[in-house]
Protein backbone atom coordinates (compact mmCIF):
# COMPACT_ATOMS: atom_id res chain seq x y z
CA UNK A 1 0.00 0.00 0.00
CA UNK A 2 1.23 3.52 -0.96
CA UNK A 3 0.72 6.66 1.32
CA UNK A 4 2.74 9.93 1.36
CA UNK A 5 3.23 12.56 4.00
CA UNK A 6 2.00 16.22 3.16
CA UNK A 7 3.39 19.35 4.46
CA UNK A 8 1.13 20.25 7.62
CA UNK A 9 0.96 24.02 9.21
CA UNK A 10 -0.94 25.28 12.49
CA UNK A 11 -4.78 24.86 12.39
CA UNK A 12 -6.93 26.26 14.76
CA UNK A 13 -10.80 25.88 15.49
CA UNK A 14 -12.81 26.12 17.65
CA UNK A 15 -15.09 22.78 18.47
CA UNK A 16 -18.52 22.92 17.33
CA UNK A 17 -21.29 22.13 19.37
CA UNK A 18 -20.85 18.31 20.79
CA UNK A 19 -23.98 15.73 20.68
CA UNK A 20 -24.40 12.20 21.77
CA UNK A 21 -23.92 12.72 25.14
CA UNK A 22 -26.24 11.88 28.11
CA UNK A 23 -28.18 14.99 29.42
CA UNK A 24 -27.63 13.42 32.69
CA UNK A 25 -24.83 11.09 33.58
CA UNK A 26 -25.86 7.75 35.40
CA UNK A 27 -24.42 7.24 38.53
CA UNK A 28 -21.58 4.53 38.84
CA UNK A 29 -20.87 2.09 41.57
CA UNK A 30 -17.53 2.77 43.18
CA UNK A 31 -14.68 1.14 41.81
CA UNK A 32 -13.56 -1.83 44.28
CA UNK A 33 -11.05 -3.86 45.16
CA UNK A 34 -10.87 -7.50 45.47
CA UNK A 35 -7.32 -8.54 43.45
CA UNK A 36 -4.41 -9.45 44.85
CA UNK A 37 -1.83 -7.86 47.21
CA UNK A 38 -1.31 -4.25 45.94
CA UNK A 39 2.76 -4.43 46.07
CA UNK A 40 4.53 -7.56 44.12
CA UNK A 41 8.68 -7.96 43.51
CA UNK A 42 7.91 -9.73 40.42
CA UNK A 43 4.68 -11.10 38.51
CA UNK A 44 5.95 -14.97 38.32
CA UNK A 45 3.09 -17.80 38.58
CA UNK A 46 -0.38 -17.09 37.72
CA UNK A 47 -0.75 -13.25 36.20
CA UNK A 48 -2.21 -10.90 39.16
CA UNK A 49 -4.72 -8.65 37.28
CA UNK A 50 -8.53 -9.20 37.13
CA UNK A 51 -11.82 -8.33 34.94
CA UNK A 52 -13.43 -5.46 36.76
CA UNK A 53 -16.81 -5.24 36.54
CA UNK A 54 -17.45 -2.06 38.42
CA UNK A 55 -14.97 -0.43 36.18
CA UNK A 56 -16.48 -1.69 33.19
CA UNK A 57 -19.67 -0.23 33.32
CA UNK A 58 -17.92 3.07 33.96
CA UNK A 59 -17.27 2.61 30.16
CA UNK A 60 -19.39 0.68 28.33
CA UNK A 61 -21.98 1.67 25.58
CA UNK A 62 -25.31 3.13 27.14
CA UNK A 63 -28.75 3.80 24.87
CA UNK A 64 -28.63 8.04 24.10
CA UNK A 65 -32.02 9.34 23.41
CA UNK A 66 -32.66 11.78 20.44
CA UNK A 67 -29.80 10.44 18.46
CA UNK A 68 -27.63 7.79 17.91
CA UNK A 69 -25.90 6.10 20.56
CA UNK A 70 -21.33 5.38 21.24
CA UNK A 71 -21.57 1.60 20.69
CA UNK A 72 -17.69 1.15 20.91
CA UNK A 73 -13.97 2.22 19.98
CA UNK A 74 -10.32 1.67 20.33
CA UNK A 75 -7.74 4.01 22.35
CA UNK A 76 -9.20 4.58 25.49
CA UNK A 77 -6.37 7.20 26.76
CA UNK A 78 -7.58 8.63 30.07
CA UNK A 79 -6.13 12.33 30.93
CA UNK A 80 -6.49 14.17 33.86
CA UNK A 81 -8.43 17.52 33.36
CA UNK A 82 -8.45 18.06 36.97
CA UNK A 83 -9.07 16.20 40.26
CA UNK A 84 -13.21 15.66 39.48
CA UNK A 85 -12.52 15.30 35.05
CA UNK A 86 -10.86 13.30 32.90
CA UNK A 87 -10.77 13.40 29.47
CA UNK A 88 -10.86 9.92 27.25
CA UNK A 89 -9.61 9.84 23.38
CA UNK A 90 -11.44 7.39 21.18
CA UNK A 91 -10.18 6.45 17.68
CA UNK A 92 -12.55 5.18 15.57
CA UNK A 93 -15.97 4.67 16.82
CA UNK A 94 -19.27 3.10 16.36
CA UNK A 95 -22.87 4.61 16.15
CA UNK A 96 -25.99 2.82 16.69
CA UNK A 97 -28.83 1.47 18.87
CA UNK A 98 -28.38 -0.30 22.20
CA UNK A 99 -30.24 -1.19 24.82
CA UNK A 100 -29.22 -1.62 28.82
CA UNK A 101 -33.02 -3.52 29.40
CA UNK A 102 -30.95 -7.05 29.28
CA UNK A 103 -32.59 -10.08 30.61
CA UNK A 104 -29.65 -11.93 31.19
CA UNK A 105 -28.17 -8.88 33.49
CA UNK A 106 -25.79 -8.27 30.96
CA UNK A 107 -24.63 -4.26 31.54
CA UNK A 108 -26.35 -3.72 27.32
CA UNK A 109 -27.43 -5.80 24.88
CA UNK A 110 -28.90 -5.85 21.16
CA UNK A 111 -26.12 -3.21 19.67
CA UNK A 112 -27.22 -2.75 16.56
CA UNK A 113 -24.57 -0.76 14.48
CA UNK A 114 -26.01 2.01 11.94
CA UNK A 115 -24.19 1.87 8.63
CA UNK A 116 -22.06 4.55 6.96
CA UNK A 117 -21.75 6.56 10.78
CA UNK A 118 -18.71 5.21 12.26
CA UNK A 119 -16.57 8.25 12.87
CA UNK A 120 -12.22 8.60 13.12
CA UNK A 121 -12.66 9.42 16.83
CA UNK A 122 -14.56 10.38 19.45
CA UNK A 123 -14.17 11.66 23.39
CA UNK A 124 -15.54 11.20 26.67
CA UNK A 125 -15.66 12.56 29.98
CA UNK A 126 -15.41 11.03 33.53
CA UNK A 127 -16.27 13.37 36.17
CA UNK A 128 -15.62 12.02 39.71
CA UNK A 129 -19.23 12.04 42.36
CA UNK A 130 -18.73 13.99 45.58
CA UNK A 131 -18.22 10.12 47.55
CA UNK A 132 -15.42 10.11 45.46
CA UNK A 133 -16.51 7.43 42.75
CA UNK A 134 -16.67 8.24 39.59
CA UNK A 135 -19.84 8.32 37.30
CA UNK A 136 -20.13 6.83 33.66
CA UNK A 137 -17.98 7.84 30.95
CA UNK A 138 -19.96 10.40 28.72
CA UNK A 139 -19.69 10.39 25.09
CA UNK A 140 -19.11 13.38 22.91
CA UNK A 141 -18.51 13.78 19.02
CA UNK A 142 -20.03 16.76 17.31
CA UNK A 143 -22.94 16.31 14.59
CA UNK A 144 -20.85 16.73 11.95
CA UNK A 145 -18.24 14.04 12.70
CA UNK A 146 -15.01 13.92 14.73
CA UNK A 147 -14.17 15.13 17.39
CA UNK A 148 -10.64 15.70 16.25
CA UNK A 149 -10.69 16.70 12.62
CA UNK A 150 -7.76 16.60 11.02
CA UNK A 151 -7.89 19.91 8.59
CA UNK A 152 -6.39 18.41 6.17
CA UNK A 153 -8.70 16.76 3.17
CA UNK A 154 -8.28 13.79 2.80
CA UNK A 155 -6.67 13.03 6.43
CA UNK A 156 -8.45 12.27 9.71
CA UNK A 157 -6.92 11.71 13.36
CA UNK A 158 -6.68 8.72 15.24
CA UNK A 159 -6.03 10.41 18.92
CA UNK A 160 -3.15 8.25 20.79
CA UNK A 161 -2.35 8.94 23.89
CA UNK A 162 -1.93 12.66 25.94
CA UNK A 163 -1.33 14.14 29.13
CA UNK A 164 -1.56 17.70 31.19
CA UNK A 165 0.87 19.79 30.37
CA UNK A 166 0.51 23.02 32.99
CA UNK A 167 -2.41 25.13 31.83
CA UNK A 168 -3.07 22.93 27.90
CA UNK A 169 -3.45 19.36 27.12
CA UNK A 170 -1.26 17.58 24.43
CA UNK A 171 -2.70 14.81 22.64
CA UNK A 172 -0.22 12.84 20.31
CA UNK A 173 -2.19 11.64 17.09
CA UNK A 174 -1.34 9.86 13.96
CA UNK A 175 -2.72 11.62 10.26
CA UNK A 176 -4.06 8.57 8.48
CA UNK A 177 -6.02 8.72 4.74
CA UNK A 178 -8.06 5.25 3.86
CA UNK A 179 -5.17 4.52 1.56
CA UNK A 180 -2.54 4.06 4.55
CA UNK A 181 -4.55 1.84 6.24
CA UNK A 182 -2.56 1.84 9.67
CA UNK A 183 -0.07 3.35 8.21
CA UNK A 184 0.20 7.07 9.54
CA UNK A 185 0.91 9.79 6.82
CA UNK A 186 2.29 12.31 9.98
CA UNK A 187 2.26 12.80 13.30
CA UNK A 188 1.05 16.10 15.03
CA UNK A 189 0.42 17.25 18.78
CA UNK A 190 -3.22 18.42 19.14
CA UNK A 191 -3.12 21.25 21.94
CA UNK A 192 -6.25 22.27 23.53
CA UNK A 193 -5.67 25.71 25.07
CA UNK A 194 -8.76 25.68 27.60
CA UNK A 195 -9.57 22.45 28.46
CA UNK A 196 -10.80 23.71 31.83
CA UNK A 197 -13.84 24.89 29.76
CA UNK A 198 -16.45 22.99 28.74
CA UNK A 199 -15.47 20.83 25.66
CA UNK A 200 -17.95 22.57 23.36
CA UNK A 201 -16.21 25.95 23.65
CA UNK A 202 -12.75 23.89 23.81
CA UNK A 203 -9.65 25.86 21.29
CA UNK A 204 -8.25 23.12 19.54
CA UNK A 205 -4.60 23.53 17.29
CA UNK A 206 -2.83 20.91 15.56
CA UNK A 207 1.28 21.09 16.05
CA UNK A 208 3.48 19.20 13.35
CA UNK A 209 6.03 16.98 15.53
CA UNK A 210 9.14 16.83 13.00
CA UNK A 211 11.10 13.87 12.10
CA UNK A 212 8.04 11.50 11.24
CA UNK A 213 9.60 8.68 8.96
CA UNK A 214 6.73 7.32 6.69
CA UNK A 215 6.65 3.13 6.89
CA UNK A 216 7.51 2.92 2.86
CA UNK A 217 10.59 5.76 2.85
CA UNK A 218 13.80 5.14 3.96
CA UNK A 219 14.41 2.31 6.85
CA UNK A 220 13.51 2.65 9.71
CA UNK A 221 10.26 4.73 9.78
CA UNK A 222 10.24 6.57 12.85
CA UNK A 223 6.48 7.49 14.91
CA UNK A 224 6.25 9.71 18.12
CA UNK A 225 3.08 8.23 19.14
CA UNK A 226 3.93 5.70 21.12
CA UNK A 227 2.88 7.12 24.61
CA UNK A 228 3.38 10.50 26.06
CA UNK A 229 4.56 11.47 29.63
CA UNK A 230 4.77 14.35 32.21
CA UNK A 231 7.68 14.40 34.34
CA UNK A 232 8.63 17.76 36.11
CA UNK A 233 8.95 20.01 33.67
CA UNK A 234 9.27 17.71 30.16
CA UNK A 235 6.69 15.86 28.62
CA UNK A 236 8.20 12.84 27.15
CA UNK A 237 7.42 11.33 24.05
CA UNK A 238 8.20 7.41 23.18
CA UNK A 239 8.35 6.89 19.75
CA UNK A 240 8.66 3.71 17.71
CA UNK A 241 11.59 2.87 15.78
CA UNK A 242 10.97 0.50 12.83
CA UNK A 243 7.56 -1.56 12.88
CA UNK A 244 6.34 -4.80 13.54
CA UNK A 245 8.13 -7.47 15.86
CA UNK A 246 11.38 -5.62 15.29
CA UNK A 247 10.43 -2.04 17.00
CA UNK A 248 12.33 -0.40 18.61
CA UNK A 249 11.40 2.65 21.53
CA UNK A 250 13.55 5.72 21.07
CA UNK A 251 12.56 9.06 23.22
CA UNK A 252 12.07 12.30 22.60
CA UNK A 253 11.18 15.48 25.29
CA UNK A 254 9.25 18.85 24.68
CA UNK A 255 9.28 21.53 27.69
CA UNK A 256 6.09 21.88 29.70
CA UNK A 257 5.87 25.72 29.84
CA UNK A 258 6.46 25.66 26.25
CA UNK A 259 3.46 24.23 25.10
CA UNK A 260 1.31 26.87 26.70
CA UNK A 261 3.00 29.80 24.52
CA UNK A 262 -0.10 30.99 21.56
CA UNK A 263 2.56 31.14 18.57
CA UNK A 264 4.17 27.37 20.11
CA UNK A 265 5.45 24.78 17.64
CA UNK A 266 7.02 21.44 18.46
CA UNK A 267 10.95 22.02 18.81
CA UNK A 268 12.08 18.52 21.13
CA UNK A 269 15.35 17.10 22.40
CA UNK A 270 15.79 13.66 21.37
CA UNK A 271 17.98 11.11 23.51
CA UNK A 272 21.05 10.54 21.49
CA UNK A 273 24.37 8.81 21.77
CA UNK A 274 27.23 11.91 21.36
CA UNK A 275 30.58 11.30 19.68
CA UNK A 276 31.97 9.67 22.57
CA UNK A 277 28.79 7.00 23.03
CA UNK A 278 27.53 9.15 25.82
CA UNK A 279 23.86 9.95 26.27
CA UNK A 280 22.42 13.06 25.97
CA UNK A 281 19.54 15.00 24.85
CA UNK A 282 20.01 17.20 21.55
CA UNK A 283 17.77 19.22 18.67
CA UNK A 284 20.50 18.26 16.74
CA UNK A 285 18.43 15.20 14.93
CA UNK A 286 20.13 12.52 13.68
CA UNK A 287 18.00 9.23 13.76
CA UNK A 288 21.30 6.96 13.12
CA UNK A 289 22.15 8.47 16.91
CA UNK A 290 18.95 7.62 18.73
CA UNK A 291 19.37 6.06 22.15
CA UNK A 292 17.30 2.68 21.51
CA UNK A 293 15.79 1.59 24.88
CA UNK A 294 16.85 -1.89 25.52
CA UNK A 295 14.52 -3.62 27.21
CA UNK A 296 11.40 -2.26 26.26
CA UNK A 297 9.71 -3.03 22.77
CA UNK A 298 8.56 -0.72 20.60
CA UNK A 299 4.67 -0.57 19.59
CA UNK A 300 2.23 1.34 17.79
CA UNK A 301 0.57 2.52 21.37
CA UNK A 302 1.03 1.40 24.95
CA UNK A 303 1.04 3.23 28.81
CA UNK A 304 4.29 4.41 30.12
CA UNK A 305 3.80 6.36 34.16
CA UNK A 306 6.56 7.33 36.32
CA UNK A 307 5.65 6.98 40.15
CA UNK A 308 9.14 8.13 42.42
CA UNK A 309 8.66 5.33 44.66
CA UNK A 310 7.99 2.56 42.13
CA UNK A 311 10.41 4.37 38.83
CA UNK A 312 9.16 3.90 35.41
CA UNK A 313 6.56 1.41 34.47
CA UNK A 314 5.18 0.03 31.00
CA UNK A 315 1.81 -2.47 29.81
CA UNK A 316 2.21 -3.96 26.67
CA UNK A 317 0.42 -6.09 24.79
CA UNK A 318 2.94 -7.76 22.33
CA UNK A 319 1.88 -7.99 18.49
CA UNK A 320 -0.50 -10.99 17.57
CA UNK A 321 -0.28 -11.70 21.73
CA UNK A 322 -2.71 -12.35 24.26
CA UNK A 323 -0.83 -11.84 27.11
CA UNK A 324 -0.40 -8.34 29.02
CA UNK A 325 3.21 -7.72 29.95
CA UNK A 326 4.83 -4.99 32.63
CA UNK A 327 8.51 -3.73 32.18
CA UNK A 328 10.19 -1.06 34.89
CA UNK A 329 12.81 0.46 34.78
CA UNK A 330 14.91 3.01 37.56
CA UNK A 331 15.68 5.38 34.48
CA UNK A 332 13.93 6.56 31.67
CA UNK A 333 16.77 5.77 29.22
CA UNK A 334 16.61 1.95 30.19
CA UNK A 335 17.93 -1.06 30.71
CA UNK A 336 14.22 -2.01 31.37
CA UNK A 337 13.31 -4.85 32.65
CA UNK A 338 10.79 -7.15 31.40
CA UNK A 339 8.52 -8.64 34.53
CA UNK A 340 5.87 -10.83 32.79
CA UNK A 341 2.88 -11.26 32.29
CA UNK A 342 0.45 -9.85 34.59
CA UNK A 343 -2.73 -10.26 32.41
CA UNK A 344 -3.78 -13.56 30.26
CA UNK A 345 -6.50 -12.37 28.05
CA UNK A 346 -9.86 -14.78 27.92
CA UNK A 347 -11.80 -16.32 25.45
CA UNK A 348 -13.55 -15.57 23.07
CA UNK A 349 -10.71 -12.88 22.47
CA UNK A 350 -7.41 -15.68 22.90
CA UNK A 351 -8.91 -18.48 21.55
CA UNK A 352 -11.71 -17.83 18.91
CA UNK A 353 -10.61 -19.02 15.23
CA UNK A 354 -11.47 -17.38 11.91
CA UNK A 355 -13.61 -19.19 10.02
CA UNK A 356 -12.08 -21.95 7.04
CA UNK A 357 -8.42 -21.44 9.33
CA UNK A 358 -6.51 -24.09 9.18
CA UNK A 359 -4.28 -25.19 10.88
CA UNK A 360 -5.10 -23.52 14.65
CA UNK A 361 -2.83 -21.21 15.44
CA UNK A 362 -2.25 -17.36 16.63
CA UNK A 363 -2.17 -16.20 13.32
CA UNK A 364 -5.68 -17.80 13.01
CA UNK A 365 -7.25 -15.84 15.53
CA UNK A 366 -10.62 -14.27 14.80
CA UNK A 367 -9.41 -11.40 17.34
CA UNK A 368 -6.29 -8.88 17.99
CA UNK A 369 -5.68 -7.23 21.50
CA UNK A 370 -3.70 -3.89 21.45
CA UNK A 371 -3.50 -0.58 23.10
CA UNK A 372 -3.18 -1.59 26.79
CA UNK A 373 -3.77 2.00 28.77
CA UNK A 374 -3.03 3.13 32.20
CA UNK A 375 -5.96 4.85 34.15
CA UNK A 376 -4.26 6.18 37.57
CA UNK A 377 -7.67 8.05 38.42
CA UNK A 378 -9.61 4.46 38.85
CA UNK A 379 -6.86 2.54 40.19
CA UNK A 380 -7.99 0.83 43.91
CA UNK A 381 -5.20 2.04 46.37
CA UNK A 382 -1.26 0.51 46.21
CA UNK A 383 -3.17 -1.00 42.74
CA UNK A 384 -3.51 -0.24 38.87
CA UNK A 385 -6.52 -0.10 36.08
CA UNK A 386 -5.56 -0.65 32.75
CA UNK A 387 -7.52 -1.03 29.59
CA UNK A 388 -7.10 -2.56 26.31
CA UNK A 389 -8.77 -2.99 23.03
CA UNK A 390 -10.30 -5.71 20.92
CA UNK A 391 -10.63 -6.22 16.91
CA UNK A 392 -10.84 -8.37 13.80
CA UNK A 393 -7.64 -10.19 13.37
CA UNK A 394 -8.61 -9.19 9.47
CA UNK A 395 -11.97 -8.07 7.79
CA UNK A 396 -13.63 -5.61 6.38
CA UNK A 397 -15.84 -2.93 8.38
CA UNK A 398 -18.82 -4.80 7.69
CA UNK A 399 -17.82 -7.50 9.24
CA UNK A 400 -16.17 -5.59 12.68
CA UNK A 401 -19.95 -4.17 12.67
CA UNK A 402 -21.49 -7.68 12.43
CA UNK A 403 -19.02 -8.84 15.05
CA UNK A 404 -20.23 -5.71 17.44
CA UNK A 405 -23.56 -6.81 17.27
CA UNK A 406 -22.86 -10.48 17.40
CA UNK A 407 -20.25 -10.67 20.10
CA UNK A 408 -20.85 -9.08 23.68
CA UNK A 409 -17.62 -6.30 24.64
CA UNK A 410 -16.03 -6.63 20.88
CA UNK A 411 -14.66 -3.18 20.50
CA UNK A 412 -15.55 -1.90 23.68
CA UNK A 413 -12.66 -0.97 25.98
CA UNK A 414 -11.91 -3.91 28.84
CA UNK A 415 -10.95 -3.00 32.01
CA UNK A 416 -9.18 -5.30 34.46
CA UNK A 417 -7.33 -4.34 37.96
CA UNK A 418 -4.32 -5.58 39.97
CA UNK A 419 -1.27 -4.59 41.71
CA UNK A 420 0.71 -2.08 40.87
CA UNK A 421 4.45 -2.10 40.49
CA UNK A 422 6.80 -2.72 44.03
CA UNK A 423 7.83 0.40 45.93
CA UNK A 424 11.47 0.31 45.24
CA UNK A 425 12.18 1.75 48.16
Amino acid sequence: MRFRRRPMRQMLLVLPLLTGCATTAARAPAPTWSGPPAAIADVGGEPAFTASEPLQFLVDPYPQTGGPSWLGADVASSIRIDEKRYLWIFGDTLLGSVSDQCSDGALYCDRVVAPGTMIRNSLGVAERAPDGSFRRVVKYWPARGDAFPSGVPGEFLWPLAGARAGEVILIAANHQTPASGLAPVANSLVRIANPDDDPAAWTITRHTLPHFRPFDGPAPSLVWTMAIVPVGRHIFLFGELGSGTGAQTVLARIETGDATTPDWEPDPEYLMRDERGDLAWSRDFDVGRLHVVRGLPGTSETTVQYDPAVGWFSYQLPPLEYEIRMYTASDIEGPWRDRGVVYRLPAPWSTAQKDGCTPAGAACRAFVAYAVKSHPELAPEGGRALSYNVNLGSGSLRGAERAAERVPGFYVPRMIVGPGPASRR
